[in-house]
């Protein structure tokens, strides 16, 4: 029995072909947060021109790009406002944030 390594060797590179196919799709649609969902940041920004901050959430490409309009005037010129660190104080000296689920203990919008 005379064996075609040939015909081996082919069939052995279309099964490797296919195998690649079939991970790269697989690891392409693969959720590796296992579930947990990550949503995009929320920014203090500023407008020069109506002079107002607001809390917008928007993708960090957006914010680079300069992308984000004024929710007001639509100027795309908003300034990001840094705070400092977060302080933490007690709740019952604390004022209540209409935005705490976004905020978190750096809040300074109750301020």
């Amino acid at each position: 029995m005379k064996i075609e390594w040939q015909k081996i060797a082919n069939i052995f590179i279309v099964f490797i072909v296919e195998l690649c196919k079939y991970l790269c799709y697989y690891l392409k649609n693969l959720n590796f947060t296992r579930g947990m969902s990550f949503g995009m940041p929320f920014y203090d920004l500023s407008c020069p021109r109506c002079d107002k901050e607001y809390n917008i959430m928007a993708s960090m490409k957006d914010k680079m790009e300069k992308r984000i309009p004024c929710p007001d005037c639509g100027s795309f010129d908003l300034i990001t406002v840094y705070s400092g660190a977060p302080a933490y104080i007690k709740a019952a000296s604390a004022p209540a944030c209409p935005n705490s689920h976004v905020c978190g203990a750096g809040c300074r919008h109750a301020s």
